[in-house]
């Protein structure tokens, strides 16, 4: 909701819309018409409601990009997201791609476009993404884009944007971002006299058991590739480290075995 003030002379009304962005506004103008002898503009009084970005992307993979470039001040990220959605679905129809941006702190953003990713063919689901329902954050194929931005690390608490961009060349003005961008080098800084005397690497080896109601779906369970892959990613978050950095194995123990923790449970074991 907002309302503002206008100059009896120009006709024209300038109300801020602060829900969109801090230097968004609405511009409203009229000519001059006559109510009995004198001769006025028209003048809004009160507007109530609110205004939106209904397009937008419906996420990134992940919110926080590592920055690979180990050399201090300069940037070389990769950038995964999910297509376009509106009105709950996916909608790729009359947009040219995505465009990514820096944006400060307060989501203010920079006027300089890093990349541009083209959309991939539009099909209607199931062959395609298009029309494909968005309930949820689960439901957003996350991945379905990539982007690289390399350069000189901004000087500002900085984060990236992703912003659909219009057949027409028009870029919205919001988008979904990230977390704030960290420089490989200054997260890899520790102060002489707190670094610990560690080589350059170590290697961490363990086990864990995990307990299922029988010896077949303990079997099932450490045989599928997507349930080790499911251990390492959550190892790796809890490590603090990248996703390749982890190897996990899963095999069955049999009942009865020193490892198993009762006589009615099985374990699946890394």
């Amino acid at each position: 909701a907002g309302s503002g003030s206008m100059s009896s002379n120009s006709g024209a009304q300038i109300v801020p819309i602060g829900g969109i962005r801090s230097s968004a506004h609405l511009s409203i103008r009229s000519m001059r018409h006559n109510v009995g002898k004198h001769s006025r503009p028209a003048k809004v009084r009160t507007l109530t409601g609110g205004l939106g970005v209904k397009c937008r992307v419906c996420g990134l993979a992940v919110q926080v990009l590592e920055d690979r470039d180990v050399r201090a001040g300069q940037l070389d990220i990769l950038v995964k997201f999910g297509p376009n959605i509106l009105g709950g679905v996916i909608a790729e129809q009359n947009i040219a791609g995505y465009g990514l941006y820096f944006v400060d702190g307060c989501h203010n953003r920079n006027t300089t476009m890093l990349a541009f990713v083209p959309k991939t063919k539009v099909a209607p689901w199931p062959q395609g993404m298009e029309g494909f329902r968005v309930d949820k954050a689960c439901d957003c194929p996350r991945a379905s884009y990539t982007a690289r931005v390399t350069g000189q690390f901004p000087q500002k608490p900085s984060r990236i944007m992703v912003v659909p961009v219009t057949d027409g060349g028009y870029a919205l003005p919001v988008g979904v971002t990230s977390a704030i961008l960290i420089d490989h080098q200054a997260s890899a800084t520790v102060a002489p006299e707190t670094a610990p005397a560690v080589t350059d690497y170590a290697q961490v080896t363990g086990s864990f058991d995990l307990l299922l109601k029988s010896q077949a779906l303990a079997t099932k369970f450490a045989g599928d590739p997507a349930v080790a892959a499911a251990v390492a990613g959550s190892l790796a978050l809890l490590a603090k480290t990248p996703f390749g950095n982890v190897k996990v194995s899963l095999s069955a123990l049999r009942q009865g075995s020193d490892q198993a923790m009762n006589s009615s449970s099985q374990g699946a074991r890394r």
